[in-house]
C-alpha cells in the first residue's frame, strides 16, 4: 500500500503495541498544557477502594492501582459498591495491562482548536501519591472557572497516568481519514483499530510510527496510480469530506442534473439531492464512510428516483437491489482520477489525471 503504512511494528508473542487516543479533558478541564509539561496522559474513572470516601491525598492507599496483580484486580472489582460501572473500570484496566506489556505502545491526545495532535511512547504507567502538579491542575480548573469544591476528588482524576518519553505535536491534517475519525466524538479513550481492505490490513500503529518518524506525506508527488488513488482516499476523505465530493463527482458525471449537498442531522439518511431539468427530484445519494454490508434504506420509502449508494470501505462484491446504484471504492477512486482536472478533492489529494 502506500508509503505513511511504515514497516511492520514489532510483535510481543504475537501482540502489537496498541495505539490509542485519550482526550484528557477531565469534568471538563482541558488539560493539555499540564499534560505536555508532565509527558503524562492522565487516566480518568478512578478505582476507589472500598470505605474510602475522601483520600485527601493518600491516593495509592485510597485508589486501586490498575497496574496490580490479577488477584488484586479480582479482589476490588468483585467486592461492590464500586465507584463507576464495571465495564469502564475493566476496560482501563485491560489498556492499561495491554498498553504496557507490550513495549512501544502510542498513545494520542488531539486538540484539533491547535490542529495537532500530541504522540508519544509510553514507557510505563503510576498511579502518584501525592502529584507535585496536583496544584496546578486545581489552578487550571480555576483559569476556566471550573468547579474545585471537592479538590480530593478532582485530583483523582490526575494521579493515575501513561508517562510517555516525550511529545510530538503532528498536524491532525496528517493523519489518515479512518484513524482521525477515532479523534472526534464523546469517548474520553478509544482505542484505534485496524481496517481491512481486500487482502490488505491496515494498522494504526504502523501508519502512526511513521508520522512520527518522518514528513512523508508532505513530499508526495502526484500520481495517475489507481491503487494509490485508493489509499489516498482513505487516508485523506474524512466522512464529512466523502458527502461534498461525492456531491461534486455526481455533478461531472451528470449535466443535465444540478446536485444539491444537504447531509446534516436530520437529514433522513440523504446526503445529497439530484433536481431535474423539470425541477424535479431524480436522484438521492447516502453516503456510509465504511458500510459493513446489508440493506439499508436511503431516504423516504415512496421516492420512486434513483438511490445511491457510495462508500469507500465496505465487503468485496457487495449486491444491492436494483433500486440502488452503489459506488464502492474502486469506482469512487476511477471516477476521481477521470474528473480529477474538475475536482478540488483531488488536487489536495495530488492526483493527476492520465
Amino acid at each position: 500500500m502506500a508509503d505513511f503504512l511504515g514497516e511492520t511494528a514489532m510483535t510481543h508473542e504475537g501482540k502489537r503495541p496498541l495505539c490509542f487516543m485519550v482526550r484528557n479533558k477531565p469534568q471538563s478541564a482541558d488539560i493539555i498544557d499540564l499534560v505536555l509539561k508532565t509527558k503524562r496522559a492522565f487516566l480518568g474513572y478512578p478505582a476507589r477502594q472500598h470505605g474510602f470516601s475522601d483520600p485527601l491525598k493518600n491516593f495509592q492507599t485510597a485508589l486501586c492501582d490498575l497496574s496490580c496483580s490479577e488477584e488484586e484486580w479480582q479482589a476490588f472489582i468483585n467486592t461492590p459498591p464500586l465507584p463507576h460501572p464495571r465495564r469502564i473500570l475493566s476496560g482501563n484496566r485491560n489498556l492499561v495491562k495491554e498498553a504496557t506489556e507490550i513495549p512501544g505502545s502510542i498513545i494520542l491526545v488531539p486538540r484539533p482548536d491547535r490542529g495537532k495532535v500530541y504522540c508519544g511512547v509510553i514507557q510505563r504507567f503510576e498511579l502518584v501519591d501525592n502529584p507535585d502538579w496536583g496544584e496546578r491542575y486545581l489552578s487550571l480548573r480555576r483559569q476556566q472557572n471550573l468547579d474545585i469544591s471537592n479538590e480530593s476528588s478532582h485530583l483523582m482524576d490526575v494521579v493515575q497516568s501513561f508517562l510517555v518519553d516525550e511529545w510530538q505535536p503532528i498536524p491532525m491534517t496528517s493523519f489518515p481519514a479512518w484513524v482521525r475519525k477515532s479523534f472526534f466524538g464523546r469517548s474520553t479513550i478509544a482505542r484505534i483499530h485496524p481496517i481491512n481492505i481486500g487482502q490488505t490490513t491496515l494498522q494504526p500503529y504502523d501508519a502512526v510510527q511513521e508520522l512520527m518518524k518522518s514528513s512523508a506525506r508532505e513530499t508526495r508527488a502526484e500520481t495517475p496510480d489507481i491503487n494509490e488513488i485508493k489509499t489516498r482516499l482513505l487516508t485523506d476523505i474524512s466522512p464529512e469530506v466523502l458527502e461534498h465530493m461525492m456531491v461534486g463527482i455526481l455533478q461531472c458525471i451528470n449535466d443535465d442534473e444540478s446536485w444539491l449537498h444537504v447531509g446534516g442531522s436530520g437529514d433522513g439518511g440523504v446526503d445529497g439531492l439530484a433536481v431535474n431539468m423539470e425541477g424535479e427530484i431524480s436522484a438521492i445519494l447516502q453516503c456510509k464512510w465504511k458500510h459493513d454490508g446489508g440493506d439499508i434504506e436511503i431516504g423516504a420509502i415512496e421516492f420512486e428516483g434513483k438511490r445511491i449508494l457510495a462508500s469507500l470501505l465496505h465487503p468485496p462484491n457487495i449486491n444491492f437491489p436494483n433500486t440502488q446504484v452503489f459506488y464502492g471504492i474502486d469506482e469512487i477512486a476511477d471516477l476521481v482520477l477521470k474528473h480529477a482536472d474538475r475536482l478540488p478533492w483531488a488536487k489536495s489529494m495530488k492526483i493527476k489525471a492520465n
